[in-house]
């Protein structure tokens, strides 16, 4: 199978854009930047457009009461000083480095590094921490889970004036969101739905999210971001119109959760996926043969009678 280009284009009824992948490794880096190293090589083995990191600290993430959970971070923590080294390692191999920040300090941290920023779904009603992304001027994702896709006959008319006609939170929250990014110069680059919860399971996954935003957010581009592992999620996700489809990356003790796909399975879903792609071009049908071979409109035997000659040889 040929090696497509992210950036070629599909000309079909419309212009559509190869799939981008994004390898989450998130916190599955084992705090050792050898490991990290491995993962984006993977990452790139396999087709993806980015990898993808975290970096957060577990005292400025939770309250100072919550002393469990920010002890237990500490062992998923990535140390800040691999930042430039995976930033160097990622333009070797000519993938993209993406990484969620979690408070405002470590937005200024990653400015220099990064090629885009993702703010997570658990942060994206935080408005300071999304004017500070957006004054980087790097481009930034969000996601959007957890939030309450009740969105009946508004859509039409939020169009004219999205808070005052529609009185659903989550649109209420993406348009601010992406207001604030225009009023900053650096304008929201891409949606992507989820579910939280890690792993989601695929009945909770309200895939028809992608559709709405898809349609909602017509000059936006749209994503998936999958914790399942499952293949038939993915595929229904791209079927509804996601450009870009994240996954959680990583085959060790700590994708015991069950939210991190594995190399030889995710490597499938993204061969498979490449294949219909090659298979959605307007490329030549190399038909050619097979068109001798019609039957005749005339006397209703095969093949053409202006061939028949020819294939008797």
């Amino acid at each position: 199978m040929p090696d497509l280009p992210f950036e070629q284009v599909v000309v079909l009824k419309k212009e559509r854009t190869m799939i981008r992948w994004i390898a989450e490794i998130g916190s599955n880096h084992r705090q050792d930047i050898n490991h990290c190293f491995e993962l984006i090589t993977q990452a790139k083995e396999i087709g993806c457009w980015a990898a993808k990191f975290q970096l957060f600290k577990g005292n400025r993430l939770y309250h100072s009461s919550f002393t469990k959970q920010i002890e237990k971070m500490k062992n998923w923590e990535l140390p800040e000083i691999f930042i430039p080294e995976i930033a160097n390692f990622c333009k070797m191999l000519e993938i993209n480095f993406i990484c969620t920040p979690f408070d405002l300090d470590t937005v200024q941290a990653l400015k220099p590094y990064v090629d885009y920023f993702k703010i997570g779904s658990y942060e994206n009603q935080w408005h300071d921490l999304i004017m500070a992304v957006a004054k980087t001027g790097k481009p930034w994702m969000i996601s959007v889970g957890m939030e309450n896709f009740k969105l009946g006959t508004t859509i039409y008319y939020s169009f004219l004036n999205p808070f005052k006609y529609c009185s659903d939170n989550f649109l209420k929250n993406i348009r601010s969101a992406e207001k604030l990014g225009r009023n900053n110069d650096n304008s929201l680059y891409a949606i992507l739905a989820c579910n939280s919860n890690y792993p989601a399971k695929p009945e909770n996954c309200s895939l028809q999210n992608v559709k709405k935003l898809k349609n909602y957010f017509r000059f936006q581009k749209i994503g998936w971001s999958d914790h399942t592992t499952e293949p038939g999620v993915i595929y229904k996700a791209i079927a509804l119109g996601a450009e870009y489809i994240e996954f959680h990356f990583g085959d060790g003790p700590e994708a015991a959760i069950g939210h991190c796909w594995k190399y030889d399975d995710i490597a499938r879903v993204i061969r498979d996926v490449k294949i219909g792609e090659i298979a959605e071009q307007n490329n030549d049908t190399e038909e050619d043969e097979a068109k001798k071979w019609q039957t005749d409109p005339i006397d209703g035997l095969r093949p053409l009678r202006e061939y028949r000659k020819e294939l008797l040889g």
